[in-house]
């Protein structure tokens, strides 16, 4: 193994539509310089960003990456807990990919909207109330109906 790589806390809550910035701490093991590329995976990957996507360390050295959530503010976004996973991938050995996860709690979206439209009715003059609609005759003709 030429790195680790450890994220900051345990586990991470956020609302769907939010975003929660979590800290990676990437540690380069070995005696030489190595450039790593970082990618989300997993069911969370799409709702991911890593800044940066690809860092470089001398040996020995470490950095701290920043790993950003954001569900979306959607119905269908499922809540409760789910691996946030990050692959480091080294570029000089790239089947010696080192995995970093921890649990993010995604909340429970409860947002409701409600769209009223109006609708142009005619009302006479002599209604008490502009919700009350009354009938009226039309004359058609030599026949008359009432609507």
């Amino acid at each position: 193994m030429v790195a680790e790589a450890q994220f900051s806390t345990a586990s991470v809550s956020v609302q769907p539509g939010e975003a929660e910035t979590l800290s990676l701490t990437l540690h380069n093991l070995g005696n030489r310089t190595e450039t790593y590329t970082l990618v989300p995976s997993g069911l969370l990957a799409g709702w991911v960003r890593v800044e940066p996507p690809s860092v470089t360390l001398f040996g020995g050295t470490s950095e701290v990456i920043s790993v950003a959530l954001r569900p979306p503010q959607l119905a269908t976004t499922p809540a409760g807990p789910a691996p946030l996973t990050v692959r480091i991938i080294p570029h000089d050995d790239p089947d010696d990919v080192v995995i970093a996860e921890t649990t993010a709690v995604i909340g429970t979206f409860h947002a409701r909207h409600l769209r009223l439209r109006a609708h142009r009715r005619q009302f006479r003059a002599s209604s008490p109330s502009p919700w009350v609609c009354r009938r009226r005759a039309v004359s058609r003709g030599a026949a008359s109906r009432a609507e």
